[in-house]
């Protein structure tokens, strides 16, 4: 669809573009000794431009039945050839989902496994992080406790 698009906006251009020479070119026989007034060169840049646009007009009704024409059979041929495949994108598919069926209740097996040995992992690691932060604040605690001892008895200012 995008590339239909693009070539619509290319063909619009183009158009603009050949439509735009044609209405210079219409002007130009119109005017051989060419017009100074500004508001003579409007009116007669309007006046070829609806020659080129009317000349225009009966091209596109004279072509429009052909071009329809032809985008019909264009897709006409792409219907069919989708239509054709259609059944076996759909067996394709289907294939697939059957796949994922067949082998859900091993992967679900695998993720709980999987799951289980992460959580006992993470378990192991907290407590043991735990366990680290009980013995380091009870070296702090005797470090603190060890200070005042030595404090009450030789009254001695705390080390620092």
């Amino acid at each position: 669809m995008a590339l239909f698009n693009g070539l619509v906006r290319l063909g619009i251009a183009a158009g603009a573009v050949y439509a735009a020479m044609k209405i210079a070119d219409r002007y130009k026989a119109n005017n051989p000794d060419g017009v100074t007034d500004n508001n003579e060169k409007i009116n007669e840049i309007k006046k070829a431009a609806k020659e080129v646009y009317g000349e225009t007009a009966d091209v596109v009704k004279e072509k429009t039945p052909e071009v329809k024409e032809k985008f019909n059979e264009a897709f006409q041929q792409v219907s069919d050839f989708a239509s054709e495949k259609i059944p076996g994108v759909t067996t394709a598919v289907q294939n697939v989902v059957d796949k994922i069926a067949e082998k859900a209740p091993e992967v679900n097996e695998k993720i709980h496994e999987a799951v289980e040995k992460v959580s006992e992992r993470v378990i192991n690691f907290a407590e043991a992080v735990k366990e680290e932060e009980q013995d380091a604040e009870s070296s702090f605690e005797d470090v603190v406790d060890a200070e005042v001892e030595s404090f009450e008895e030789n009254k001695e200012e705390p080390k620092e």
